[in-house]
């Protein structure tokens, strides 16, 4: 068995059997080299994971050998035509990329070794190129007086590059976005300007407005992928929680008394998560029945804290990502007490809301 993991990496190599002879693959458990016609058939490789950079990457059985006894199968891995050897075991052994790996543009190809002990195959490399995690930035000129025309730009949280999508068309000022994955729409609250929720088309920035609700100074606002709830909070009012109409625009409220500068849905916990702005920047959990919040996390930030930001989570990475008015890039992870840290500040500033593009649930 040896022997043939040991031809099977130096194979996966190349990507390919270079054996003019071999038909299928295969490999001859007797050493005399590929054979096609022995009892292992080739298996087909695939990879089962979202190709999205900093998720990882898991290799599967896409068709599956065939031949006498029990058959075990090898995973070995390829990123940009280099062989990677520190895979993890999630099914089968070696068939998965930890997430800090992969970034942007990296390309990854996994491979299948099949054996029963006496003959093996080695399928073609299953290969993708990892995508980046874009998420959408409403920005305000801090240059101008509030509230003026917003702007929609991305940015990729793997290489934080920002790219300026277009503007709004509409006044915006301390407002934010949300993400509607099921739907794949963008909304967007102006904040301090006319009291009303829009939709914004991805591709140019414009904004269509939905309806007005009326409220000043709404400056979070996030959806809840189960139900489809769209809430907001407001900065300066209580009731803080609300829920919008999402034909309509109208807001009901429900409760509470923090005011929020980002609110959006953690999904690995079903929590909703709040971020209190300032110089003691907190993340906070927020009741979406009651509006009330409770364990307060202070979080890092620049000189002066997080201030005039919004918040996502990156369900892909499973981390929290702040971003402020300066351009201060937050990461804070829930999954260690969230612990944060100020990973980078960027050139772009004004930066009020924050939401992830995440692709249509299956």
């Amino acid at each position: 068995m040896a022997r043939f993991l040991l031809l099977a990496l130096a194979l996966v190599g190349c990507g390919k059997v270079t054996d003019p002879d071999a038909v299928d693959g295969s490999i001859h458990g007797d050493g005399t080299g590929l054979d096609a016609h022995v009892g292992v058939t080739k298996p087909v490789a695939k990879l089962a994971s979202v190709a999205i950079a900093g998720a990882g990457a898991t290799c599967a059985i896409g068709t599956a050998s065939t031949g006498p006894g029990t058959i075990t199968y090898v995973t070995s891995w390829s990123i940009n035509g280099f062989p990677f050897t520190s895979a993890t075991t999630t099914t089968l052994p070696n068939d998965t990329l930890p997430p800090s790996i992969t970034h942007t543009g990296d390309v990854v190809a996994c491979s299948l070794f099949a054996s029963n002990g006496i003959d093996g195959a080695l399928s073609d490399p299953a290969r993708a190129t990892m995508g980046a995690r874009t998420a959408f930035l409403a920005a305000r000129d801090l240059s101008a007086p509030n509230p003026s025309n917003g702007t929609l730009l991305s940015i990729d949280l793997d290489t934080l590059q920002v790219v300026t999508i277009g503007t709004f068309g509409v006044g915006f000022a301390f407002g934010d976005l949300a993400w509607d994955a099921k739907n794949q729409v963008l909304y967007m609250v102006d904040g301090q300007s006319a009291k009303t929720l829009y939709t914004v088309d991805i591709t140019t920035g414009k904004a269509t407005a939905v309806g007005v609700h009326g409220l000043t100074d709404m400056r979070g606002l996030a959806i809840d992928p189960t139900t489809g709830r769209l809430f907001g909070d407001l900065g300066l009012a209580s009731p803080a929680l609300v829920v919008l109409n999402t034909t309509s625009g109208a807001a009901t409220g429900i409760g509470g008394t923090t005011a929020l500068d980002g609110l959006v849905f953690d999904t690995k916990r079903a929590l909703m998560m709040g971020l209190v702005a300032g110089g003691s920047a907190a993340v906070v959990t927020v009741d979406e029945t009651s509006g009330k919040t409770s364990g307060a996390h202070i979080i890092a930030g620049g000189p002066n804290g997080v201030e005039n930001s919004g918040m996502t989570y990156d369900a892909f990475t499973d981390k929290l990502v702040a971003i402020d008015e300066v351009g201060t890039v937050v990461e804070i992870d829930p999954a260690n007490n969230y612990s944060s840290f100020a990973r980078t500040t960027l050139a772009t500033t004004g930066i009020d809301g924050v939401a992830i593009k995440l692709p249509k649930p299956e």
